[in-house]
């Protein structure tokens, strides 16, 4: 998948930050002696098209210079200047962009698992962590070049953004040889008893198999178009 990112037409910024919300994000400000960055926690957009993002904390920033929005859903990022914004503690009060910037839409259909079968793999991540790795995951969704994961169990650092993975067989099914991915997002979803389920997804360097993919292909029960 390319990862470059695209100007985005203004007419569809609204809808694309719509999605892009659910999947979390974080602001950035650049100072002079220091580097400020910070999680978002929550985006609610407004018919009059403000957004209201709550951050985890009150971020240290100064509100005379301008913060960057990164969103984990197709990598969106756009700028906001002193004037486009105001903060008070944890919260920043914005209006919609008018320019921005996002990875290109997939273009290829995405096959969707039966959410009552475990149909599993075993990944390879490449940064050194205490988190344990190889992970068993259960796949969610294919594309040709893109997987969904589900990992339960394990610490939210598991896998993050842009870490890297191998994946050497994919439903039982051995590969001829690994595919490199990235991670493009994760998702993180916490329950009354603190387990958690971590959501992902991998964008791959190179085609899943026909021969796989169209296993695949066959577990599938649901079709989600480009």
């Amino acid at each position: 998948m390319d990862q470059t990112l695209r100007p985005i037409n203004e007419k569809d910024i609204p809808s694309i930050i719509e999605k892009a919300v659910l999947f979390g994000g974080k602001i950035t400000q650049s100072n002079p002696n220091s580097m400020v960055e910070m999680a978002i926690k929550r985006v609610d957009v407004d018919v009059y098209g403000t957004m209201t993002i709550k951050l985890t904390e009150a971020p240290p920033i100064e509100k005379k210079r301008p913060i960057s929005i990164t969103f984990n859903y197709r990598s969106l990022f756009f700028y906001l200047d002193p004037t486009q914004y105001v903060l008070k503690d944890d919260t920043i009060v914005a209006d919609l962009p008018k320019g921005a910037k996002a990875i290109a839409i997939r273009n290829d259909d995405r096959y969707v698992m039966p959410h009552n079968t475990e149909i599993k793999t075993t990944i390879h991540r490449i940064e050194k962590r205490l988190e344990s790795c190889p992970l068993e995951v259960k796949i969610v969704d294919v594309s040709q070049n893109g997987l969904g994961l589900l990992i339960s169990n394990h610490g939210d650092r598991a896998l993050l953004p842009n870490d890297h993975i191998w994946v050497k067989a994919l439903c039982d099914m051995a590969l001829k040889k690994p595919i490199f991915g990235r991670i493009v997002y994760t998702i993180i979803k916490k329950y009354k008893d603190n387990s958690l389920d971590l959501r992902v997804g991998v964008s791959l360097d190179e085609a899943i198999p026909e021969e796989v993919f169209s296993e695949l292909q066959k577990k599938s029960n649901l079709i989600l178009s480009a």
